[in-house]
């Protein structure tokens, strides 16, 4: 037990850790999950262009580019409990340690894309671009 709460401390240090901030300078609405139990505020001009998928244990968030047959993965809000967390933290690529509570990881992962070809180019680098500070909104409700 005390090595699963060394390695969790961490990757808390590793990863980063969020505090819960307001989008300034924007028309912005929040996003509630109620399946994990968060919220996020996400820039208005962002809500038509994202499709937001809802698991038991994750909720994805992709840019509906609508040149392309499939949305484009943007980043993921993720809940775990602390074994599967040792398991895949070291597998996570830009992520963010949002919530440690009841033996459960709250986390965020981002795409690994940095670019999009076509039209939709600017608006895709431009919620890129966002995506860190979306997720330094997130509250736990």
């Amino acid at each position: 037990m005390k090595t699963i709460l060394i390695a969790l401390l961490a990757s808390i240090g590793i990863f980063g850790k969020t505090t819960p901030t307001e989008i300034s300078g924007t028309d912005n609405y929040n996003f509630t999950s109620n399946q994990l139990n968060f919220q996020l505020t996400i820039p208005m001009e962002f809500k038509n262009k994202l499709t937001i998928d809802e698991t038991e244990n994750s909720v994805i968030f992709k840019y509906d580019n609508p040149t392309y047959p499939n949305d484009v993965y943007l980043f993921s809000i993720n809940k775990v409990n602390e074994k599967i967390w040792m398991q895949v933290q070291e597998n996570i690529y830009n992520g963010v340690v949002l919530s440690n509570k009841d033996g459960f990881i709250t986390y965020s992962e981002n795409t690994r894309e940095n670019t999009l070809r076509g039209k939709n180019k600017d608006e895709f680098e431009k919620l890129l671009g966002s995506i860190s500070e979306i997720v330094k909104t997130f509250k736990q409700i």
